[in-house]
């Protein structure tokens, strides 16, 4: 394994974009056109939930001897609970959740294959969040905590 931060050699604060990724991601991956979309699905579902905790420690590429290098399966997934809407990636040129237009258009950028469907079905997956903890048994008082996910999916 090794982490986006040692493959970018970067060291201590970093202004970095998701872009950035990208492109190593494509130049080490074995397979970089589905890795990027599902690196971009990640960047999705990181905006929407507002996972502000998106650093260079917590994209990996791992090694297997039939696969060869590929994007590590996410991890590390929490929404900010502590109000900070700031992402330590930029999406673009902004640090704040861009919105679905917005996303969309980042991936058609990127060429990324069907960016348009990979929103929606972020999007539409993420939708559900409540039920889901409801049926898990989640106190509606702590649902409450991650009340901005609703805000964000009409955005």
């Amino acid at each position: 394994m090794i982490s986006f931060q040692t493959l970018l050699k970067s060291h201590g604060f970093y202004n970095l974009r998701y872009q950035d990724l990208l492109a190593v991601l494509r130049k080490y991956s074995n397979d970089p056109q589905e890795d990027s979309e599902l690196f971009f699905r990640q960047m999705v579902f990181n905006a929407v939930v507002g996972n502000t905790d998106d650093h260079l420690k917590n994209f990996w590429m791992v090694f297997d001897h039939m696969q060869g290098w590929r994007l590590s399966p996410a991890f590390d997934l929490i929404p900010n609970i502590g109000r900070n809407d700031e992402h330590v990636l930029l999406f673009d040129t902004s640090a704040y959740f861009p919105g679905r237009a917005k996303l969309g258009k980042l991936g058609k950028q990127w060429g990324i294959h069907n960016s348009a469907h990979i929103v929606t079905q972020v999007f539409d997956a993420v939708a559900c969040w409540r039920s889901l903890f409801n049926n898990a048994g989640v106190p509606v008082v702590d649902t409450s905590t991650f009340k901005e996910i609703d805000s964000n999916l009409v955005s």
